[in-house]
């Protein structure tokens, strides 16, 4: 940070670059968050380190900027510099009224070279749980049945945005927090809390 502050710029080795290509579909109820679980759990929290990665396919293309924004988010965890996505339509129309200089969209070069390249199928992933104390010890949701928690955290930097507060909302409505869980909501910026929206009460 002081060195930012004081030159105004960081350094970086220009690093190799792994691809990701995600095909198929996800089902409901399987998130991006998902994708990125699948990906650590499978390869490890190291697949990345000191490189770039590329995410790519059909199930990327379907996902919201709120999906591809949680995937580069947590990329950071698998020791990625950085975490590309194709500039599509929907990220033009994202940028419409926030980009607040010119930019010009790039694209994979057509002869592109990638050190390793991974195949995920979106249509086979089921809702997914990072155990303790690592995301490499990744298991299916159903296998924790009856497992006790005292603490419930919705948000965050990677899943903080509107999209994973309705869903989360969807889930709660109805129902109450156990007494004995403290349920903490974390919207990631102060968009996510200022835009309008319904009110949605979560009892005790």
């Amino acid at each position: 940070m002081a060195w930012v502050l004081h030159y105004g710029e960081l350094w970086f080795q220009v690093p190799v670059t792994i691809k990701i290509e995600v095909t198929g579909k996800l089902k409901d109820g399987v998130s991006a968050k998902d994708i990125f679980l699948h990906v650590s759990g499978t390869y490890g929290t190291e697949v990345a380190q000191y490189k770039a990665m590329e995410w790519s396919g059909p199930a990327i293309d379907d996902l919201s900027l709120d999906g591809r924004l949680c995937i580069a988010n947590q990329s950071v965890e698998l020791g990625a510099k950085f975490s590309l996505f194709q500039a599509d339509q929907k990220t033009l129309d994202y940028l419409k009224g926030r980009a607040v200089r010119a930019f010009e969209p790039v694209r994979p070069d057509p002869d592109a070279k990638y050190e390793t390249a991974y195949s995920v199928n979106a249509s086979e992933l089921q809702p997914l749980v990072a155990q303790p104390h690592s995301l490499e010890v990744v298991n299916p949701a159903t296998h924790y049945r009856d497992v006790r928690i005292n603490q419930a955290n919705i948000g965050g930097c990677a899943n903080g945005r509107l999209e994973d507060l309705a869903s989360a909302a969807r889930v709660l409505k109805g129902k109450t927090v156990h007494p004995d869980v403290r349920c903490i909501a974390g919207p990631a910026s102060w968009r996510s809390i200022r835009r309008p929206c319904r009110q949605v009460t979560w009892k005790r």
